[in-house]
């Protein structure tokens, strides 16, 4: 009996760990959520798409990293379509234009 008082304590403790490094991600957050009970109908309601999830916006604020590799990534698409364009000129070849056909059409995909 008491194992499984203290899984529910835990796992009432790992939720509300959870609850709340989700917090800033979260754009709308439910005021109420200490008050309501850790009955498992109240999460699901509260995490369910009765709010129109297709109509809510997340920002995300991208790190520094993030915005270093994302900038190292463009430029490295954009010299990919450069080289490819150069190689497609130079050299008209066949097995040229499908390699650098590929990978202009991977860049949109690449790039987002």
């Amino acid at each position: 009996m008491a194992s499984g008082m203290q899984g529910r304590m835990a796992r009432k403790a790992m939720s509300k760990k959870a609850d709340g490094m989700l917090e800033p991600l979260l754009s709308i957050i439910d005021e109420d959520d200490s008050s309501s009970s850790s009955s498992s109908s109240d999460e699901s309601s509260q995490y369910s798409d009765s709010t129109g999830a297709s109509s809510i916006s997340v920002k995300v604020k991208q790190t520094k990293m993030q915005k270093l590799k994302t900038g190292l990534v463009t430029i490295g698409l954009g010299i990919g379509v450069v080289a490819s364009a150069g190689a497609m000129i130079i050299t008209p070849v066949t097995a040229v234009f499908v390699m650098g056909g590929v990978l202009v059409a991977n860049v949109p995909y690449s790039a987002f």
